[in-house]
């Protein structure tokens, strides 16, 4: 258990977005909290403040986000903000919703294309479905660009892009150099924490890696000469990654590398899912030798945790699709800290296909009978009871898979209707020693809403925490919950 408070940071909007709330934001009682910190969000690829369509404008912007927010907060009877934290979007982008040859996209330097760059891609891999953007009610992509070349493990190109950016070259200051120095000559605390939300390696990014007729972006990637040739995670090939990694279940019965439909089927999830690591190993790889590695060189006190980013493992999986999730990063975890997320619920996209038959879908029934409620819990219902299990289940296992880099949670309000749900979580994860958390759409700025509740459940937190401090070793905590892992159980 912390013998501190455990850290909460809140996720911001641009200024031009604060709109009609900004003074009950300013003045709001949260800030006065010693263990919460504030946000600054800017954006890049011109999306933020009027002109602002440089490397160098976009690092004064942050300045002057910080300036304008300290400025507003001491007014107004907040603290001021020795701490603060900063995000930046949508740097680091790639994601397939996304188009990187439109203005502003990919070859621009204001908006470097991390994944997926036009240089990186490969001829003839097709998207989800084989369905252009096109055609397929998905506008943003060119027909002929789509049916040509998509999808990749090899970030080279995005590396070298993205580092001009957050570095620099020789033509122009990176944006990390022109904001350390910024921030000194300003007489300005460095920020303690970068936050990324490009939510890169979605499900969608992901499920076609191998079609059987060997049109998939996984055959084209073996068959390309980068395959063999570049260390996609920095320590091995692609081709000697892939070929490393099991195909059969415990079984010996061979897994089909076709269609969609087997995407989520129980028996075969841990192994069709293998392009799945294989995007998400390159892209972990290519964030922190583009993005990570020069923030830690201008700021060596803070640390980069990126929403949905965490690390797995085959001793330690992540509970994501029953029974266990594909070994994401089993080869190692790059990132200076994880982010998983609980929004209070669990995945349960296949209640039509569950069969009631182990190994389960990623159902209510799957998830109900892996986390069953004893009777004797009361506080919670079935669904909320296993939501809780599983949530922390999840962030246990992150943690154990990568013990060395710390876990920032994301967490919300959002989807959750029984306070104790969530206070259960924050002081199961307390329990665990992981004790920072990422709270994402948040209303206390709204004039409308629980505008107290994150202010609320913080001092309730703050309070738990008092009482462990100052309990005797006999005291029996309030809550008794049980997390099922891999390993066995936990109870906090």
């Amino acid at each position: 258990m912390p013998t501190t408070y455990p850290t909460f940071y809140f996720e911001a909007a641009p200024r031009q977005r604060h709109g009609a709330a900004e003074q009950r934001y300013w003045g709001h009682p949260l800030w006065t909290l010693p263990n919460v910190v504030p946000e600054i969000a800017i954006n890049n690829n011109n999306m933020s403040l009027q002109g602002q369509e440089s490397i160098a404008a976009l690092a004064a912007d942050a300045i002057n986000e910080y300036v304008y927010h300290n400025t507003r907060f001491t007014a107004s009877g907040g603290k001021p903000m020795t701490q603060w934290a900063l995000r930046i979007y949508p740097l680091g982008l790639g994601r397939l919703g996304s188009d990187p040859i439109a203005p502003g996209g990919s070859g621009t330097a204001i908006s470097p294309w991390l994944m997926n760059h036009k240089a990186d891609l490969l001829s003839g891999a097709p998207r989800f479905g084989g369905i252009p953007y096109g055609t397929g009610g998905y506008p943003g992509f060119a027909t002929s660009y789509e049916n040509s070349e998509f999808l990749s493990p090899f970030t080279a190109s995005g590396i070298a892009e993205t580092l001009a950016f957050t570095s620099g070259s020789a033509a122009s200051t990176g944006f990390f150099p022109l904001l350390a120095t910024g921030l000194v000559a300003s007489g300005i605390p460095a920020f303690g924490m970068f936050a990324l939300t490009t939510e890169n390696c979605g499900w969608d990014d992901d499920v076609k890696g191998v079609y059987s007729d060997g049109s998939g972006w996984v055959l084209k990637a073996l068959a390309d000469d980068r395959g063999s040739s570049y260390l996609f995670d920095g320590r091995q090939s692609f081709k000697d990654w892939w070929n490393s990694v099991p195909e059969k279940p415990n079984g010996g019965v061979a897994v089909a590398t076709g269609e969609i439909a087997s995407y989520y089927e129980p028996e075969r999830a841990t192994y069709v899912n293998k392009w799945n690591e294989a995007r998400k190993i390159a892209y972990d790889y290519a964030r922190y030798k583009a993005i990570a590695e020069p923030m830690l060189r201008y700021f060596p006190t803070a640390t980069l945790a990126e929403y949905l980013v965490s690390a797995s493992s085959p001793t330690y999986p992540v509970p994501a699709t029953y029974p266990a999730s594909p070994r994401y990063l089993a080869s190692g975890f790059y990132g200076p800290a994880q982010g998983p997320d609980w929004y209070g619920s669990y995945p349960a996209q296949h209640n039509a296909q569950e069969d009631q038959v182990p190994p389960y879908w990623d159902s209510d029934y799957g998830w109900q009978t892996t986390y069953t409620r004893p009777a004797s819990v009361t506080r919670f219902n079935g669904f909320e009871y296993a939501y809780l299990a599983y949530g922390l289940a999840k962030i246990r296992a992150c943690q154990l898979s990568a013990p060395d880099k710390p876990v920032y949670v994301w967490v919300s309000d959002e989807y959750i209707d029984n306070d104790n749900l969530l206070y259960d979580f924050l002081i199961g994860c307390c329990e665990f020693g992981v004790t920072n958390f990422y709270v994402w759409n948040n209303d206390f700025t709204s004039s409308s809403g629980t505008s107290t509740y994150w202010y609320n459940m913080i001092n309730s937190v703050n309070a738990y925490i008092d009482a462990m401090n100052s309990a005797q070793p006999a005291t029996r905590r309030p809550t008794s919950t049980v997390a099922r892992l891999a390993a066995g159980f936990y109870r906090f």
